[in-house]
């Protein structure tokens, strides 16, 4: 997963989370993520187990674009009480995520 430069995911049928926080983690590489029309996504990157714990960071070095469409069920990005990097955003979209509040629990509110 550490060379994925493009992640897009449609129509998802995923429950809770998309992804753990030790895979968000491997996306070293990712420019363009986009998350469109997952009826029952409630957060982006899962919180972290207890081995993962001490890893309270996911850098975003590469990614420019991050696109999060029709996800009504959202609540944040993460739950986990982490911190994000994004060094190269230029594009963020959100649109359609009517129960989104906060971003991550460390983040403004939006």
């Amino acid at each position: 997963l550490q060379n994925l430069r493009i992640l897009e995911v449609r129509n998802c049928g995923c429950q809770n989370s998309l992804f753990s926080f030790s895979v968000g983690r491997s996306f070293v590489q990712l420019k363009e993520m986009s998350i469109i029309n997952c009826t029952s996504l409630e957060e982006i990157i899962a919180e972290a187990k207890e081995e993962e714990v001490a890893a309270d960071k996911i850098v975003f070095p590469q990614m420019s674009s991050l696109i999060l469409e029709d996800l009504p069920e959202l609540t944040s990005f993460s739950q986990k009480s982490c911190t994000f990097e994004w060094l190269s955003l230029k594009k963020m979209k959100i649109a359609g995520c009517r129960k989104l509040k906060s971003f991550t629990p460390n983040e403004l509110d939006l």
